[in-house]
């Protein structure tokens, strides 16, 4: 505890890197990822910069693994949830970006203590520990099609 690194340095690890280059992306994450950039660290990004892309990313002792869920958000009072399946894992110029598409609780279904949820065909974009929740969720489908999602402990609206 008494080293320099101990305190205010980001610890992570990552899986196999592979360049991208941005123009190879769909264009509507292009979108939302030049935006986000932009935004937050005001950099633009270029169709023919590079990425680099990984499947697993490991920053402060959280896990973001493409194909997992992660909370993004509890709508209103409701307890409404949010979920994003994890598309991709990007550096760009340092920084970390996990994107992917948005999923919308259609109900929960008390028997099977899960959320049946559909794609919203939105992206999104944020960057590690952004997420309302940091324990990555798996997706099952049922015996209908029906994706489901099954938490281990309720989450609330923190307003």
């Amino acid at each position: 505890m008494r080293s320099g690194s101990f305190v205010g340095e980001t610890d992570y690890s990552h899986s196999l890197i592979k360049s991208v280059v941005v123009s190879s992306l769909p264009t509507a994450l292009v979108d939302k990822l030049c935006h986000f950039i932009c935004k937050t660290v005001h950099l633009r990004l270029r169709t023919d910069d590079l990425l680099q892309r990984v499947d697993r990313l490991e920053q402060d002792n959280v896990v973001y693994r493409v194909e997992n869920f992660v909370v993004i958000d509890v709508v209103g009072g409701e307890d409404i949830l949010l979920f994003m399946k994890i598309l991709h894992v990007f550096d760009f110029c340092g920084l970390w970006y996990i994107c992917g598409h948005v999923y919308t609780c259609v109900k929960y279904v008390a028997h099977k203590h899960a959320y049946n949820v559909e794609n919203s065909k939105c992206c999104a974009v944020l960057v590690p520990l952004q997420e309302y929740d940091q324990c990555a969720l798996d997706g099952y489908v049922d015996e209908n099609d029906d994706l489901f999602i099954s938490l281990r402990y309720r989450l609330v609206d923190r307003t």
